[in-house]
């Protein structure tokens, strides 16, 4: 009779430098005099440990990469991987529930992650297409001339980009004014503390 084959899920850790994950039988394990254990992906996250290295100043860490933005540092989903020393009566739905919550929280978690980075990149875009144009100026007279239509072209869309970007990145600041002087949300609500007003004064003189 064939037997099932067993998976055995292996406990992953978490390095104690870096951040990044400790795979069984991978790295170095060190355990203090308070007996305090730290675990180190690899040679270089020890090196670094015993040097006194501050996690924040070293650029592999993920302690620097969201100190600069480069990686989601507050979201809800980071509140589930919490060590809670709280006593729970465990129980196989309680086990199933709890291993089906942690898939779902994975899924969710890579997602916002991916639309973080997607997010991320927009920037670094704008800044390659800036440089791109400005390095198309500078050699403008290096370029055939068919070159040169379809680098104007070029030029005058980003141009155009950029004036539409400024006006809406100026209307989200200070907001659209009007001929008074008035944001429009301000004359809105001018309007509608007019129209009130209007209505107590007729209801009054009823």
């Amino acid at each position: 009779s064939s037997q099932k084959s067993r998976h055995h899920a292996m406990r992953v850790q978490v390095c104690s430098f870096c951040g990044g994950p400790s795979y069984p039988g991978r790295g170095t394990t060190y355990a203090r005099n308070d007996s305090k254990i730290f675990r180190f992906c690899r040679r270089k996250c020890w090196a670094a440990f015993k040097a006194k290295k501050n996690p924040r100043k070293t650029k592999h860490t993920k302690a620097f990469r969201k100190m600069r933005g480069k990686e989601m540092a507050n979201d809800s989903t980071f509140e589930f991987a919490h060590r809670r020393n709280i006593p729970v009566k465990t129980s196989s739905e309680l086990i199933n529930k709890t291993l089906r919550v942690m898939k779902r929280v994975d899924e969710i978690r890579k997602r916002r992650e991916q639309a973080f980075w997607d997010k991320r990149m927009r920037a670094r875009v704008v800044s390659e297409s800036a440089s791109a144009v400005t390095e198309l100026k500078r050699n403008w007279e290096y370029l055939d001339p068919p070159d040169q239509i379809h680098a104007k072209k070029i030029i005058e869309e980003y141009g155009e980009w950029r004036a539409e970007q400024k006006q809406r990145n100026k209307q989200k600041k200070y907001g659209t004014f009007d001929l008074i002087g008035e944001t429009k949300p301000q004359a809105k609500k001018a309007a509608k503390v007019s129209t009130t007003s209007d209505q107590t004064m007729a209801e009054a003189e009823e």
